[in-house]
């Protein structure tokens, strides 16, 4: 390793794991309430539940794998397998706990994942974050520190596709002045734990 660079997000505009209340652009309110169990009855307010720190096992094993069952969330809490049920439920019904789902977007026939980096003028910043929100070709953007103040992830079918985004709609866009990209070779792992 010969340097790192280390930037913070300050504000996202879409994707990333930022819970159920902010994906509202890719579903209507009623294929979210359809989806979420138990909310429906509540009108669709919700308060958050409190959390304890009698959760703290709870919520470690979950970010550990998220797939564990009942049967393993009560021998990782010490808690009887009704009452993991029980807060689990609780939990995903008031939205303190959420699921967001990875795919792998190669099988859909999209083979051009790039990163991009925007310098974009601080006036102009929340115009364009909110104009990517916009491109379904965007999976990610989001403000942030350093040399660039606006990441994203792009997803299209070819190279050329990519190119018609940037030429034709990304450098359309009023503010943006440089442009840096990259192409994602390898994907690893997308979504991480929030702590």
């Amino acid at each position: 390793m010969t340097s790192v660079s280390a930037h913070c997000v300050v504000h996202q505009f879409v994707g990333g794991a930022v819970g159920p209340d902010l994906h509202g652009d890719a579903l209507t309110a009623e294929q979210v309430a359809a989806l979420t169990p138990g909310r429906a009855s509540q009108g669709g307010d919700r308060t958050a539940a409190r959390l304890t720190p009698g959760d703290t096992p709870l919520l470690e094993a979950l970010a550990s794998d998220g797939r564990l069952s009942y049967a393993e969330l009560a021998a990782a809490t010490g808690w009887p397998e009704s009452t993991a049920r029980r807060r689990v439920q609780e939990l995903f019904e008031s939205g303190s706990l959420y699921t967001d789902v990875e795919l792998k977007p190669e099988p859909y026939g999209f083979r051009a994942l790039v990163l991009l980096w925007l310098a974009v003028s601080p006036s102009r910043l929340a115009a364009v974050g909110a104009a990517l929100r916009e491109h379904e070709e965007i999976a990610f953007a989001a403000a942030t520190t350093g040399p660039t103040n606006l990441q994203a992830i792009v997803i299209c079918r070819h190279m050329p596709e990519f190119y018609r985004y940037l030429t034709e709609k990304l450098g359309a866009l009023d503010g943006v002045e440089r442009i840096e990209s990259e192409p994602l070779l390898r994907n690893i792992k997308q979504l991480g734990t929030v702590r």
